[in-house]
């Protein structure tokens, strides 16, 4: 059970759902269960709103909204939850396993001492054909609300933009 303790009070607490948090209190005498029907309601909004998308593989970034949609929600919806719940993370390692996904060489740059030229320099593939890796890259628009900050973007060297369908 969560608890934080407070100026010397232990309360519990229970982390359900998923955007910006609430805090719901509740009266003398009562508990957490006071809320169960207002949860309830904020995971049928939740699937309505998926079932209207059409959905049917739901993508997590967090751990807690994982746990929620795979242990609360089946309990309210019973058979008619027919969702697949997916943590980013587990969908990163499918997309690498099924080669959709992979690495690129290197190390990210240095945010705090970037390098003088292109950012990326030490990961390109085309830092030898000239002088992007030692002076500095000029932000340009490539396409209609695609800035980049690089001699060799993707979309000039002929390759089309990969896009991961899921």
């Amino acid at each position: 059970m969560p608890t934080v303790d407070i100026n010397d009070t232990t309360l519990y607490y229970q982390r359900t759902g998923q955007g910006p948090a609430m805090l719901f209190v509740h009266g003398m005498c009562g508990d957490a269960e006071v809320w169960a029907d207002q949860a309830r309601r904020f995971a049928e909004h939740n699937v309505a709103d998926w079932r209207a998308a059409g959905a049917k593989r739901i993508i997590v970034l967090d751990p807690h909204d994982y746990i929620t949609f795979t242990e609360d929600y089946p309990r309210y919806f019973g058979d008619a939850y027919d969702f697949e719940i997916v943590l980013v993370i587990e969908l990163v390692a499918e997309l690498i396993r099924d080669g959709r996904l992979t690495a690129i060489p290197g190390r990210p740059p240095d945010l705090v001492d970037p390098p003088e030229g292109c950012r990326f320099a030490e990961r390109c593939p085309y830092r030898e054909q000239d002088s992007c890796a030692s002076e500095p890259q000029e932000l340009r628009q490539v396409r209609p609300g695609h800035w980049v900050r690089t001699a060799h973007p993707a979309s000039e060297r002929g390759r089309t933009r990969e896009l991961v369908q899921t």
